[in-house]
C-alpha cells in the first residue's frame, strides 16, 4: 500500500529526490534544502525560512480514503507559531481536504486534516536535536498520531474529503495558494501509504 517512499539515506543528490515506491512521485527541492548528515545518516536539511520537497502531481488518497504518514524527524529549533513537516492536499479553512502532521509554537506534534478539522494533538513535547518518529493513521473514521512506534491521540471524524494532486515535505501549501508554514528541521524517512497501517506495522518503522 505504499504509494509514496522518499529516503535521502540512498544516496540522492541534486534537485530531485527520488520516490523509491515505483510510483514516479518524485519529489523537487525548492529554495535550497541541502543534503546533511547527522547522527551518521544522511537526510534533508530544512532551514525553516523558504526551504520545501514539493510534488504537484500526487493522485492519493482521495475521499475518506484511508492513509498513513510516515517519517523521522530531527527538530533544529522550536519555531513560531506551526510547522508542518509532511502534508497532502491543501489546508483549507474548515479542513478536510487534506492531511497534515504539524508542530505547534509549544513543541506540541498533531495530526489533522486542515485549520485544526479532526485533529489529534499530543499531550508531551517532542524535543530539538534528537531523532523522532512520526506517523500519522486515519482509517476512515479515527485519526491516530503515533510517536516513537506508541499512540500519543487519537480522535474519531469521519467526514475527511481528501483530495491529492500534491504532496510537500517541510511546509505546507495553503488556501492562499503559496508555500508557507516552513519548517527548521532534519527528515529522513519519509513516507505515504494508502491504507492505515498496523500498529505493529508501525512500530516496526520506528524501529
Amino acid at each position: 500500500g505504499c504509494v509514496g517512499a522518499w529516503d535521502p539515506g540512498l544516496g540522492d543528490t541534486g534537485l530531485s529526490l527520488r520516490d523509491w515506491s515505483g510510483n514516479g512521485n518524485h519529489g523537487t527541492l525548492t529554495n535550497g534544502p541541502t543534503w546533511g548528515v547527522t547522527d551518521g545518516q544522511q537526510a534533508l536539511s530544512f532551514d525553516g525560512v523558504n526551504d520545501y520537497v514539493k510534488n504537484e502531481g500526487f493522485e492519493h488518497p482521495i475521499g475518506n480514503s484511508p492513509v498513513t504518514l510516515s517519517c523521522w524527524i530531527n527538530w533544529q529549533s522550536t519555531q513560531s507559531d506551526y510547522r508542518l513537516p509532511i502534508g497532502i492536499g491543501t489546508d483549507q479553512i474548515g479542513g478536510r481536504q487534506g492531511y497534515f502532521i504539524w508542530r505547534s509554537n509549544s513543541g506540541f506534534v498533531r495530526s489533522e486534516f486542515g485549520s485544526s478539522t479532526g485533529a489529534s494533538v499530543a499531550s508531551v513535547v517532542t524535543p530539538n536535536n534528537q531523532w523522532v518518529h512520526l506517523a500519522g493513521r486515519y482509517d476512515g473514521v479515527t485519526n491516530q498520531l503515533y510517536i516513537d512506534g506508541l499512540l500519543a491521540a487519537s480522535t474519531t471524524y469521519n467526514l475527511a474529503n481528501l483530495q491529492g494532486k500534491r504532496i510537500t515535505l517541510g511546509a505546507i501549501w495553503d488556501a492562499s495558494n503559496s508555500y508557507g508554514y516552513r519548517t527548521h528541521c532534519l527528515m529522513q524517512s519519509i513516507a505515504v501509504y494508502r491504507r492505515p497501517l498496523t500498529p505493529n506495522e508501525i512500530r516496526t518503522l520506528a524501529q
